[in-house]
């Protein structure tokens, strides 16, 4: 029997991670804090996972089983989409959280209502659970993330930490399946907004690095979609539609064209481009200004088929940063 109008909603998708499913699911289901109900969605895993999920007996799990594997940010919306809880909360299956996380996290979200994403500090283990010694810890308001994000620097939000409001979620779109591995970025670029970021220096989770972490393969597919993620966030701050929620022809030819690009110029030398139109964003007067000119040079296809020299490359954002300046 579901639990009715529960607080918060955990969220988990899991596939083929029965190694670590068993510490994972313990650590929600001995939460202080207990009026939640724990989504977990089975992305078609071929391992034990699903003997896992239904040895469990417990109101408060909701099992979600797809036939076959849709990836990991399509299995976050499905188990969003069917969450109730006024708060979200994000646990991967192969990261714990600490018994009073629900708990802090409510109650410091209740006493700020202009935050809808909160992010905790971190404790790192190891694949076999051990405690590595490092820790990732400190306390950040809405700007100061946000000007991470932007400069793809490494002090952002740990995902497994986030709890979120619903309706600033769900506001923003929840999770993008065009944009697998950067989801998270995309996400909270897309809460800031309509919602403040803001993360909390307390230890709420452990989170496990091994070999076959989501967030540490496919380098290069996480460095192309980190880059789209950022290049939709100016294009919206421009007031101009947002080719990865549009048809599927127009996000294809659009994410082909930048990444053309990025293998053309050199990914060092994007970065650059977007590091200076994401200081000016950030950092001037004017914000819409500098996110046009973000998406007439990284956006618009035209001008991207010209991009096809280095030389070219650095003069056109040389010339339009200039224009852009009174």
């Amino acid at each position: 029997m579901a639990i009715a109008n529960p607080k918060i909603s955990v969220v988990m998708p899991v596939y083929n991670a029965s190694r670590y499913l068993r510490d994972a699911i313990g650590s929600i289901l001995k939460q202080t804090f207990t009026d939640f109900e724990f989504v977990i969605v089975n992305d078609g895993s071929t391992d034990d996972t699903d003997a896992i999920l239904r040895s469990y007996d417990d109101a408060r799990l909701r099992i979600i089983s797809l036939e076959r594997n849709e990836g990991v940010a399509a299995a976050r919306d499905r188990a969003l989409n069917a969450t109730s809880g006024k708060y979200i909360a994000v646990l991967d299956a192969d990261d714990m959280a600490l018994p009073e996380r629900l708990a802090i996290q409510i109650a410091w979200l209740d006493e700020h209502p202009d935050v809808g994403v909160l992010g905790s500090g971190v404790r790192m283990m190891d694949a076999d659970g051990a405690l590595t010694g490092r820790v990732y810890s400190f306390s950040a308001g809405h700007d100061e993330i946000l000007s991470n994000i932007l400069h793809a620097k490494g002090l952002g939000i740990t995902h497994s930490s986030v709890m979120m409001r619903r309706d600033v979620t769900l506001r923003a779109g929840g999770y993008n399946a065009r944009l697998p591995i950067t989801e998270d970025i995309s996400l909270w670029l897309c809460c800031s907004a309509v919602s403040q970021l803001h993360v909390i220096a307390d230890v709420l989770c452990l989170y496990r690095r091994h070999d076959e972490n989501i967030s540490g393969v496919a380098g290069a597919t996480r460095q192309q979609n980190g880059i789209l993620s950022r290049i939709c966030y100016y294009l919206r701050q421009a007031g101009l539609p947002d080719p990865s929620t549009g048809p599927d022809e127009e996000w294809e030819a659009f994410r082909n064209t930048v990444i053309s690009e990025i293998e053309k110029s050199g990914l060092e030398r994007v970065n650059a481009a977007r590091d200076q139109l994401a200081a000016k964003v950030f950092n001037k007067s004017g914000s819409r200004k500098y996110a046009k000119l973000a998406a007439t040079l990284l956006l618009n296809p035209r001008l991207a088929i010209g991009l096809r020299y280095k030389s070219r490359w650095r003069r056109l954002i040389d010339e339009l940063v200039a224009q852009s300046i009174d």
